[in-house]
């Protein structure tokens, strides 16, 4: 299971149990917002490695 945090900086934190080489810091390439009768749903595009998030291994 992986965790995904996005702030208004366009910068996400990805931390995964599965692939811990993937976990770091991105830039976000693009967020794609959309709704249904279900609810809304965001689905966000990482860019590149900005660097890793030593606070989240802690």
């Amino acid at each position: 299971m992986s965790n995904l945090f996005y702030n208004a900086l366009r910068v996400i934190i990805i931390n995964d149990e599965d692939f811990p080489e993937k976990d770091g810091v991105y830039n976000v390439d693009s967020v794609t917002t959309s709704f249904s009768e279900a609810g809304g749903r965001r689905t966000i595009t990482p860019g590149i490695k900005l660097s890793i998030d030593e606070k989240s291994k802690k």
